[in-house]
């Protein structure tokens, strides 16, 4: 089976163990709709192909300058000039350092399966198999589909991780080739879910109500950040309970392991100020959960 389908992405990482069952490979697409102030993946935010620096991994050799203006040597450091650059990539591929990182190339379904497919033999033997996450994978659902199609014709497992804000048909397209829906959600009240993320959550609510009625498994993820989101446990408990073929919800604690690639990006990392949940506030959630009949379960486990 031949495809012409071509995806934008900006990471494939291989013998994950947190991403659905089994040892997996997940595939990491570009673009998301949402914004959320914690987000752990910032270089999958844009559509668009970027260009991250790691100043501190620097060792000097100039050779990003002597290709592209859009790289400066000063007294006062290295410099780049983010706005003037094309695109073209090529500072990344000189860098020996692993000070330029390309986030973002272009795959095709076929060549993106080559290497799911490099560990076939550990998904036999664990029920592993491909997870596709983001960024936000169901903004490029043409490819999506695709690929699911090329893994499930190799009788792979498959997960779509999704926020779940997309079009409802884009879903109804791609299910009947997915195993398992991870599905995120970040709070139940609206205006707060439109603080945290830059968009109300009906749509979101709407599609895991939608995807619930179908026969595909749903693993609901919920991220724990202490004074944003944690009362909000009680009225997502209360929302899943009332839900078919959620077979797991994972609380999944808040960190800040991802500052550095903010700075990579010349952007903001907003939440340095929020204090990681303790152990004792993650079991009070997953106690909460559990009190509505949920399989709640520790995200770190």
């Amino acid at each position: 089976m031949k495809s012409n389908k071509s995806g934008l992405i900006f990471s494939i990482k291989r013998f994950e163990i947190n991403d659905g069952v089994g040892v997996r490979t997940t595939v990491f697409l570009k673009g998301c709709p949402l914004e959320c102030l914690w987000c752990h993946n910032p270089e999958g935010l844009s559509k668009k192909q970027e260009i991250g620096v790691f100043s501190q991994k620097c060792i000097g050799c100039m050779d990003c300058a002597n290709e592209c203006e859009c790289h400066l040597f000063t007294d006062s450091g290295r410099v780049f000039l983010r706005d003037k650059c094309k695109g073209c990539m090529k500072c990344a591929d000189l860098c020996v350092s692993g000070a330029i990182v390309e986030y973002g190339k272009k795959y095709s379904a076929e060549e993106v399966l080559f290497e799911v497919l490099k560990d076939r033999e550990i998904y036999e033997k664990t029920g592993g198999g491909i997870t596709l996450s983001g960024g936000e994978p169901m903004l490029q659902p043409d490819f999506v589909l695709e690929l699911l199609k090329l893994a499930k014709n190799e009788n792979l497992n498959t997960a779509l991780d999704t926020c779940g804000y997309a079009k409802w048909e884009n879903y109804e397209k791609v299910l009947p080739f997915v195993d398992m829906v991870l599905y995120d959600l970040k709070a139940f009240d609206p205006n707060l879910h439109k603080t945290l993320t830059g968009k109300d959550n009906a749509l979101i609510l709407d599609n895991l109500k939608k995807i619930s009625q179908t026969k595909t498994k749903i693993a609901v993820r919920i991220p724990l950040i202490p004074t944003l989101n944690d009362g909000e446990i009680k009225k997502i408990g209360e929302f899943l309970s009332q839900l078919e073929n959620i077979v797991e919800v994972k609380v999944l604690p808040y960190h800040n392991y991802s500052s550095n690639k903010y700075q990579s990006l010349n952007k903001s990392y907003l939440l340095d100020e929020i204090v990681p949940p303790n152990d004792e506030e993650i079991k009070l959630a997953i106690k909460t959960l559990k009190s509505y009949n949920i399989n709640a379960v520790d995200g770190r486990k």
